[in-house]
């Protein structure tokens, strides 16, 4: 009981996982009961069994070596073991596993040695290749089967779903919730249902083929519809009724693939390789290889190249008590009639194929570069052609547009120049018509100032004669005034006011016996009264 805790212990502790060195030719181990999953170009396949595997049951050696995923670059058809970080699942075999986006989510599986096996729901992601364990909120409303279990994704109503098939029960796992849910399955009896393989068909549907007996198309097909309440589980082949569950099972493998003229089923398993038209509801046997068709427990996954190239990478196998490890490639092909054709390739065949296909696309590549170039080069040519002809047109238009702009311009300044000859001609002449008014008006001034002159002769000689009658009539007056000269005291002046007179009053006075009218200033003068 101690030793039991112990290694459970050891099994709690996060696994070193220690990668093999590179190595240029690498091929994975031998292995069966695995899966492989497709994410982008690359196909990721983890666990399985193992001839190599422990002989004891020992889970912190089983958790180290499972902490290991090996990836196959399509393109180029080389296998490279990659470490991984977390806490990776022990059931390395009889798991499901599916991929959303860049996860790849794995349910269920056992050990080796049978010793563990558990329902419960992990996730790889492929970017950091770090492992988680998924928490459901609702665990006791999972799935109670441990292995040989079928999952695939569904989108629903804008939401990712999973979806477990386990004998006689449905489960979706809401990936935004973390919740379980039970839906209500519709149509068919699925409790019949023991062994099958599982295939999505698109974001809502899938197909369902049974393995329960030996020729695979003796087996049921079902098609399921998801909603998001709901599951329609309905039987499109009828196959040969199993009367009581199968002690023994043939795992078989199947893909489903897009042909021109419909969806067909590929199964391949117990020296059989039949394909089955979905629309047709007909099987047909296909032609391939031994080394193909004599395998079971084996991984099949489809990778779609392009439009014209479709891939089956086959992987694994028990056959006659012994597992191999060869990849097997099966370029797919459609006949006019829409049958399959078949071209298998080895591991080291495909590599030269994709290799030739490279160097093609490469070469085709280079020669498209290089007549994009000489195009492009063409182009430029023709794009400086047509530049230098649209400048040379721009520099001719911008010539004859300077050509008229300097025509209107001459144009104008012989106008100008008109009109400055016109008004220099104007001004000349209104020169000469001034010049001839300055001398009329120099000999109209002439003539003024000789009358001038002679005008002022004449009144100078006018103010002469004028002086002198102004002298002869001083002398005159003063020769009458001075009669008018008398002594004061000849004067007797009374009060009889006769009025105000320049610079006196003017009285009534008495002289010589007479009556005068006089005024007395410096002098008296009389006048007559």
């Amino acid at each position: 009981m101690n030793e039991m805790m112990a290694a459970l212990m050891r099994a709690l502790k996060p696994a070193k996982a220690v990668p093999s060195p590179p190595v240029k030719n690498y091929e994975p181990a031998k292995r069966l009961n695995h899966s492989t999953v497709l994410v982008g170009d690359c196909l990721y396949m983890w666990g399985g069994e193992r001839d190599d595997r422990l002989k004891e049951h020992n889970i912190e050696i089983e958790r180290r070596d499972s902490s290991f995923v090996e990836v196959l670059h399509l393109p180029t058809g080389r296998w490279e073991q990659k470490p991984t970080t977390g806490d990776p699942p022990l059931g390395i075999m009889k798991y499901a596993a599916v991929a959303i986006g860049n996860e790849i989510f794995y349910y269920g599986g056992r050990c080796s040695h049978f010793h563990y096996d558990v329902n419960v729901l992990y996730s790889l992601n492929v970017d950091t290749l770090k492992w988680r364990k998924v928490v459901p909120t609702n665990p006791e409303d999972g799935p109670k089967r441990k292995d040989s279990c079928g999952m695939i994704a569904v989108k629903i109503e804008g939401e990712d779903y999973l979806v477990i098939i386990e004998p006689g029960s449905i489960h979706y796992f809401r990936i935004a919730t973390g919740q379980w849910i039970s839906p209500k399955v519709t149509g068919d009896d699925i409790s019949r249902i023991y062994d099958f393989n599982l295939m999505s068909v698109d974001d809502t549907s899938a197909i369902l083929l049974e393995d329960h007996h030996d020729n695979i198309s003796d087996n049921y097909v079902h098609r399921l519809t998801f909603t998001k309440g709901s599951v329609v589980f309905e039987c499109i082949f009828y196959g040969r009724m199993v009367l009581d569950a199968p002690w023994f099972v043939h795992p078989n493998r199947s893909v489903l693939l897009t042909s021109p003229s419909g969806l067909k089923l590929l199964a391949i398993g117990d020296s059989q390789c039949e394909t089955f038209d979905i629309n047709k509801t007909n099987w047909k046997k296909v032609d391939v290889p031994e080394s193909v068709k004599n395998r079971n427990v084996h991984s099949l996954s489809v990778w779609n190249e392009d439009t014209t190239n479709t891939w089956i990478i086959e992987f694994g196998e028990h056959w006659g008590g012994a597992s191999l490890s060869d990849t097997a490639f099966l370029n797919i092909r459609y006949t006019a009639g829409g049958d399959i054709s078949v071209r298998t390739y080895s591991l080291r065949e495909y590599q030269e194929e994709m290799g030739k296909r490279r160097r093609s696309v490469e070469q085709e590549v280079s020669q498209k570069r290089e007549r994009i170039m000489e195009e492009r080069h063409q182009q430029e040519i023709q794009q400086l052609h047509l530049q230098m002809e649209e400048r040379d047109q721009q520099a001719r238009e911008r010539e004859r547009e300077m050509e008229k702009q300097l025509q209107e311009r001459e144009r104008e300044s012989q106008e100008i120049e008109r009109q400055l000859r016109g008004e220099l001609q104007q001004f000349e002449q209104r020169e000469r018509q001034l010049q001839e008014e300055v001398q009329e008006l120099r000999t109209q001034n002439d003539e003024r100032e000789k009358q001038f002159q002679e005008r002022e002769q004449e009144l100078q000689q006018q103010l002469e004669q004028s002086a002198q009658q102004l002298e002869e009539k001083d002398r005159q007056l003063e020769e009458q005034e001075s009669a008018w000269v008398v002594n004061g005291d000849e004067i007797r002046m009374t009060e009889t006011v006769l009025g105000n007179g320049g610079y006196g009053e003017v009285r009534v006075a008495t002289f010589r016996g007479l009556r005068v009218a006089a005024k007395s200033l410096h002098r008296v003068i009389l006048s007559p009264y």
